[in-house]
This record gives structure tokens, sequence and C-alpha cells, in this order.
């Protein structure tokens, strides 16, 4: 039980830490990383969400994944240097 426990917590840590990453991206890149891949939406139901057609939003889909990983990146480095 106390390892499924530590399991599930660090999966709703990763959800939590990945929803902050994406709320510190511009709109509408934190929004479509949010929906699409945080909630699961389908590319229709983000694209309702922001205001955007289902293919605007699906062409903006590889600079907001390219945002995301950048953030995410600079994140984890500056956690490193915190930890020395």
């Amino acid at each position: 039980s106390n390892a499924y426990e530590s399991i599930i917590t660090d999966i709703i840590n990763t959800k939590i830490k990945y929803t902050q990453i994406a709320n510190e991206l511009k709109f509408p890149y934190g929004e479509i990383i949010f929906y699409k891949y945080i909630r699961n939406y389908t590319w229709e139901q983000v694209g309702e969400k922001i205001g955007y057609e289902r293919e605007v939003v699906n062409r903006m889909k590889n600079k907001a994944l390219l945002l995301f990983y950048q953030l995410q990146n600079s994140h984890i480095k500056s956690q490193k240097v915190t930890e020395k």
C-alpha cells in the first residue's frame, strides 16, 4: 500500500509541476499544453477552450511543445544548482 501511495504521489506531483510550467508559458502555448497533455482534451476541445480553430491549434502544437520542453529543462537546471 505504501509503495502505491509513493507512486501515486509522484505522479500527482509531476502533474502539478507540469501544470505550473505550462502556466508560465505565454497564451496560447501554456493552455495548449495544459488542456491537451495534462487534461487530455481532444484537439477540438482545446480549440473551443482557447477560441481557435482546431487546425490552428494543431499548427501551434509544435511550438507549444518546444517552449514547454525548454522551460522544463531550465527548471531542471536551476534545481540542480540549488541542490549543490
